[in-house]
């Protein structure tokens, strides 16, 4: 979809874009396996790993391996602010080309699709990942083979599945969004196979390669056939704007094939695919699906019960305001992707003071950035959004106001879920986050019944407090460290 938020960008549970993810032991190789692995992304080499230590050996051979994987880190997360740029620039495009209506039904028809493609899309992808590492570096390019043919048709059959059952959907409950449904549902395949191929990429250590087909070329592309359509088209509906993202989604996965097919390894051909591990395989798939699962519900939930709820003209101003809170929170998603190291090394070098210094810093900092572009929305807003959505959009300030008191919480907190994350607590973070979606549910639909729009926003920023309190208080309790800004500004405690 063209909407890209920070709660969708944030490492809360799943950072697999972020370098560490590379160079850790949870896919199958050792630190310096990895960090070739990263190498071979730049320099285009077919060699398994440890092929550099022989041929540089020696103070070379080591700089090669720090500086590379940090240069490709690099590129990803300057790749990651090109994606959204890029997914901002498309919203505001569809904003003001559909109208309040219009874009709250295309919104309404791609947050369906999302929902129904979770059982297509969880797990899949990250089993992908850590199996192509792990055949990779045996090396065993028959079960490489295997593992992409058996993932390929299970995402298959479950996207025809799941396209059958919206378009039942469609026919029995849907009214005026249907169109626009209708056609989005072929996304549903075409998005689960391009996270397979991306997961093969950065699997093979092309991180950069796996993530640019649908992270800025997408986006990119669905922007141009925007502004052409205005141009052809009198009228650009909901439904021409869902037919011109399936074209740009078929075009960004050919891309990504091309890809992938000249950066396989050589020994793929010529061998026969091995499934022999396919049970392994599928009772993985659970475990590894339950966060990603629930990130894309949290996404867009609201925007779905909305849909059901009330009128198109709110979930387009909702799904706006989601946006424009998560962006207030950019100072923190920027401070903790580079602290994330630092908070793992504390820890496990047993430096509670240290890890209480940092955690409460970085809190301290998001916290005046945070304000800062809260008091910018507080008095500008409303003529801002004006300016870049078009005036019938004004309805969104309010609800950006309403958001933002949860994102406050949330700043003034800390990003305690990843300091859980990241100190090897992430089954307590994940049972909090799942209790706390269970909540939500209720909570949304109980407040949009009342309020519409506004409950919703209400209900958005509840769930975020309640989430971020219980994280605040389990790092508390299982590591005794207070992550809030409140504790950096009153111990006196400088980092």
């Amino acid at each position: 979809m063209a909407i890209l938020s920070l709660a969708q960008v944030r490492p809360l549970l799943t950072p697999s874009f972020l370098p560490h993810r590379f160079t850790s032991g949870t896919l199958g190789h050792s630190p310096s396996q990895r960090s070739e692995s990263g190498i071979r992304a730049f320099a285009g080499e077919k060699t398994h790993f440890g092929a550099r230590d022989s041929e540089t050996g020696g103070k070379n051979g080591l700089s090669m391996k720090v500086n590379l994987p940090v240069r490709t880190g690099l590129f990803s997360a300057g790749l990651q602010v090109s994606a959204l740029a890029a997914g901002l620039a498309t919203t505001i495009l569809l904003a003001r080309i559909l109208g309040a209506e219009g874009y709250g039904i295309y919104v309404f028809a791609y947050a369906s699709i999302a929902l129904l493609a979770i059982p297509v899309q969880a797990g899949l992808p990250m089993l992908v990942l850590r199996e192509t590492a792990k055949f990779d570096s045996i090396p065993d390019f028959a079960g490489m083979k295997g593992l992409w043919k058996w993932a390929s048709l299970i995402a298959l059959f479950g996207g025809v599945t799941a396209v059958f059952l919206g378009a039942t959907v469609a026919a029995l409950l849907l009214g005026y969004q249907e169109k626009a449904f209708l056609v989005g549902l072929a996304l549903i395949p075409l998005i689960a196979l391009s996270e397979l191929r991306s997961a093969a990429l950065k699997g093979l250590g092309h991180v950069i390669y796996g993530q640019f087909p649908d992270l800025v070329l997408r986006p990119v592309l669905l922007a141009v056939f925007l502004i052409a359509a205005t141009l052809v088209l009198e009228n650009v509906r909901p439904e021409t704007a869902m037919t011109l993202h399936v074209v740009v989604a078929i075009i960004s996965f050919t891309v990504g094939a091309t890809i992938l097919f000249v950066l396989a390894p050589d020994g793929l051909s010529g061998v026969r695919g091995n499934t022999g591990h396919w049970r392994v395989w599928l009772m993985s798939i659970i475990p590894m699906g339950t966060s990603s699962a629930i990130q894309v519900l949290n996404v867009n939930l609201g925007a779905v019960l909305l849909g059901m709820l009330s009128v198109s003209e709110d979930v387009s101003l909702f799904r706006i305001a989601f946006m424009v809170a998560n962006l207030l929170m950019f100072g923190q998603v920027a401070i903790i992707a580079v602290v994330q190291p630092r908070l793992t090394r504390a820890h496990y070098s047993g430096d509670r003071e240290h890890l209480q210094s940092l955690a409460s810093w970085v809190s301290a900092v998001s916290l005046a950035v945070m304000l800062t572009l809260v008091t910018i929305m507080i008095f500008w807003g409303q003529s801002i959004i004006s300016i870049v959505f078009g005036a019938e959009f004004r309805g969104v300030w309010p609800l950006v106001l309403i958001m933002a008191t949860g994102q406050t919480v949330n700043a003034t907190l800390g990003s305690v879920g990843s300091v859980l994350m990241m100190t090897g607590h992430e089954r307590k973070a994940m049972h909090m986050l799942v209790m706390t979606t269970c909540l939500s549910l209720p909570t949304y639909f109980v407040l949009i019944t009342l309020w519409g729009a506004i409950g919703a926003a209400i209900a958005n920023a509840l769930t975020t407090t309640v989430l971020h309190l219980m994280y605040w208080w389990g790092a508390k309790r299982v590591l005794n460290v207070d992550c809030s800004a409140i504790y950096y500004f009153v111990s006196g405690r400088k980092f």
